[in-house]
């Protein structure tokens, strides 16, 4: 619902009223304050029968605290299964109440948006007793100790676990982990996590996709995941949005565009500037290439896909050596080309050249462009033309 400027809530409040009889159909609502139909003090006029996910936020009462008892009306509701609430951002635990009677029993879905999310989110998830999928997102830069407190205290009965912000690296999850034994989902976030994280991990039976956010990954330990004895035979997904400092430079231009020699000189260039190959180590882990590529290997012979940024640095490596074959290549003919221009310069000169004893490699050889279109990119190549005599045949170089 739309929040127009100097609208105040009374008014948004009666606006709401008036359509809310033309709004039993929907299955998706989101409202930027604490909807009136879903309060308790609002006279039942209307009924959202098939309403199946509410976004919104809880405004604080008059005494500055945020009331859980605010979505009371949404216990009524059949279909509601997702909760979203954001600007929660109240981090003062003696701010956000909950009378001990009031549950939503339906709530399966719940995720929590602001600076309270690692704190104060406690009375709304006990709130929620037959909650399954909980993501939970306080803004980054977070030191990390009070999700950490809080871990313990949220359902061992949860299926997915997203912890969505990035946290210093001084107070990782790893431990308070173990204890989902029902996990079938995990998202940890930026800092939040260790390299000793697969001990954890090996503990969780139903684990099915696993995504990490950017910290030194133990790729190795990662492996196990798939390949030990102890492995998780549910695994299927590994998602690392690592970075890799990778970084791809331009392309060797088309020899077969007409505009071609007027672009070798600044864009063809050898120095493969802009180029960035993906880190050698990180401190204190590192990120061994040869086992990432194993990684993903082994994972696929077993089933599992791995995705995320981390694909990206196989990517520039190959990429790099795919344009530094191409930028040699070019630099070859160029050179072959030099040469010969040289060479009939001299003799249109009259100086007398000794002989090479592969001339027509200097006459004849052509650049080749072989299309490789899964990259959406090309290879090159050199070759020499066919004889002048009518011989056929053409030797790649």
């Amino acid at each position: 619902m739309p929040d127009p400027e100097g609208e105040d809530n009374a008014e948004r409040e009666g606006n709401l009223l008036k359509v809310a009889p033309f709004l039993s159909n929907l299955r998706e609502f989101m409202s930027s304050y604490t909807p009136p139909l879903l309060n308790g003090t609002s006279p039942p006029t209307y009924s959202f029968l098939h309403l199946r996910k509410l976004v919104t936020s809880l405004g604080a009462s008059e005494e500055d605290r945020i009331d859980v008892a605010d979505l009371s009306r949404s216990e009524s509701l059949p279909n509601l299964e997702t909760l979203e609430i954001y600007d929660w951002d109240e981090e003062d635990r003696d701010q956000v109440r909950r009378s001990n009677n009031f549950v939503l029993p339906k709530i399966t879905s719940l995720k929590v948006t602001g600076g309270g999310a690692d704190s104060t989110v406690r009375a709304l998830v006990d709130a929620c007793p037959s909650l399954r999928h909980l993501t939970l997102d306080p803004g980054n830069g977070r030191n990390g100790e009070l999700m950490r407190q809080l871990l313990p205290h949220l359902p061992d009965t949860l299926y997915s676990l997203a912890l969505t912000s990035s946290v210093r690296p001084n107070n990782p999850l790893d431990s308070s982990l173990p204890r989902f034994k029902q996990l079938r989902s995990l998202h940890l976030d930026d800092g939040s996590y260790t390299r000793n994280l697969h001990f954890a991990l090996l503990q969780l039976p139903c684990l099915a996709n696993l995504r990490l956010g950017n910290s030194p990954i133990n790729l190795v330990g990662l492996r196990t995941l798939i390949l030990d004895p102890s492995r998780l035979a549910s695994l299927r997904s590994i998602t690392l949005d690592c970075q890799t400092g990778a970084a791809m430079g331009g392309k060797t231009p088309r020899p077969s565009n007409p505009d071609f020699d007027d672009h070798f000189d600044s864009d063809a260039n050898p120095k493969m500037t802009g180029w960035v190959l993906p880190y050698s180590d990180w401190s204190p882990g590192s990120l061994n290439f040869d086992q990432l590529v194993t990684l993903i290997e082994v994972a696929k012979q077993d089933g599992v896909e791995i995705s995320g940024q981390v694909l990206h640095a196989p990517q520039v490596v190959e990429a790099f050596s795919l344009e530094q074959n191409n930028r040699a290549v070019v630099k070859t003919w160029r050179t072959h080309c030099a040469l010969r221009r040289a060479r009939e310069r001299a003799r249109d000169a009259g100086w007398p050249l000794p002989s090479l004893e592969d001339a027509e490699s200097v006459d004849n050889v052509e650049i080749v462009e072989t299309e490789l279109p899964e990259r959406n990119w090309y290879i090159l190549s050199l070759r020499r033309k066919a004889p002048r005599l009518g011989v056929e045949g053409e030797n790649e170089v």
